[in-house]
């Protein structure tokens, strides 16, 4: 490594000695930081370790970026060609929560061979109605058995699967605010009651046989430990980091996470299906229920709707048991348009329930048609 990158990295490294100050570097660095940045990788790595105790020493994060995956090639041909992701833009923490909304959309190259890198920062997007979700940790609320009873046993007429799906919204309502009560307060209450055991133990070092103090510390203690234990718990459900152990509550790495899955979720710009790069909210949603009506064709001409009423149905499953959320996942790394990313459709509980359900009793009428060898294949997935 030339002593010019050894100076950049330590440059670096002072700007972010002692300092909380919003900054981001951007550039050619001419290192990459995963063999995966590199076509063809070939080398062992011993390279790219200064650049990577740089970047984790700093505390700096790609922003989140789009386009040109390979920022550099050497515009060779055939085997020669040699692609490689040596452009990005780093800030840290600070500047990130700062500017959530920024992306850097890295443009083609033309003439040159380097692709040139354009900042944004969108406005706030607005958020949508989200789909239900349960939390885990609600069980161990003391509210949360009174608020399901509640919402169950509220008195509801009408045809059975109505009375179904009244009750589970009623029992959602409940827990929504069970919910808004509690996320807001638990970061608080969690960090509250660890200094209180904190100055307790202060406390008891000047007075160590004070009867007092230790019945308080006992009380500290319980209390800290039945909070610092939703707490994680909320975290992981949120993050969606699986652990090797239940007890590493490292929560300052579970925000680190949550962060950096809430940004790379919001899709901020794409192309749309005329080659058009659209930035508006608006237009990005346009974009993607173009795209899909293209693909998939729009509404049945001749499909009727169910008429329903608290007392029956036509025939038809109500909305709220056959409704589905689609979630769109990436194909690849670095998004540009619509194809880009795979729809998936996520059904809710009750699809889950019923199927099971339903296995249950095929595998009854299963037994009694085949024999012992035909169910074993049946029961192994085969």
């Amino acid at each position: 490594m030339s002593n010019d990158r050894k100076h950049l990295w330590k440059d670096i490294g002072l700007i972010s000695q002692g300092t909380k100050i919003l900054w981001i570097v951007g550039g050619d660095f001419n290192f990459i930081l995963s063999t995966e940045e590199r076509l063809d990788y070939r080398g062992n790595g011993t390279e790219m370790v200064p650049f990577q105790t740089c970047v984790c020493e700093c505390g700096l994060e790609d922003v989140k970026y789009n386009g040109s995956y390979f920022t550099w090639n050497n515009k060779q041909e055939g085997k020669a060609r040699v692609c490689a992701k040596l452009d990005r833009v780093l800030a840290n923490n600070a500047w990130l929560d700062t500017f959530p909304t920024a992306e850097v959309s890295f443009l083609a190259e033309g003439m040159f061979d380097h692709s040139p890198g354009l900042l944004s920062i969108y406005p706030n997007m607005h958020d949508n109605q989200k789909p239900f979700r349960y939390f885990n940790y609600w069980s161990s609320l003391k509210d949360f058995t009174g608020i399901v009873q509640n919402g169950w046993s509220e008195n509801v007429e009408g045809y059975p699967m109505y009375l179904f799906v009244k009750k589970l919204r009623l029992l959602k309502q409940g827990l929504r605010r069970l919910h808004e009560q509690e996320k807001g307060d638990l970061g608080i209450q969690d960090s509250e009651a660890y200094k209180a055991l904190l100055d307790i133990h202060v406390a008891l070092r000047e007075k160590p046989g004070n009867g007092e103090l230790i019945t308080q510390e006992t009380q500290a203690r319980n209390k800290f430990a039945e909070i610092h234990m939703k707490y994680p718990i909320f975290l992981r459900q949120k993050a969606k980091v699986k652990w090797l152990a239940f007890g590493d509550d490292n929560s300052k790495k579970f925000h680190a996470s949550m962060k950096q899955r809430r940004m790379q979720n919001t899709i901020y710009s794409v192309r749309n299906s005329n080659g058009d790069w659209v930035t508006e909210q608006s237009e990005v949603i346009r974009a993607f229920l173009d795209f899909y009506d293209n693909l998939l064709g729009s509404k049945m001409s001749s499909r009727t709707r169910g008429q329903y009423s608290s007392r029956g149905f036509a025939g038809k499953i109500l909305k709220e048991i056959n409704a589905i959320s689609i979630t769109l996942t990436p194909k690849m790394v670095c998004l540009v348009s619509v194809s880009d990313y795979s729809p998936i459709a996520c059904c809710n509980v009750v699809y889950k329930v019923a199927t099971k359900l339903f296995v249950l009793a095929f595998e009854v009428f299963f037994l009694a048609l085949y024999p012992p060898i035909r169910v074993d294949l049946f029961k192994e997935g085969k």
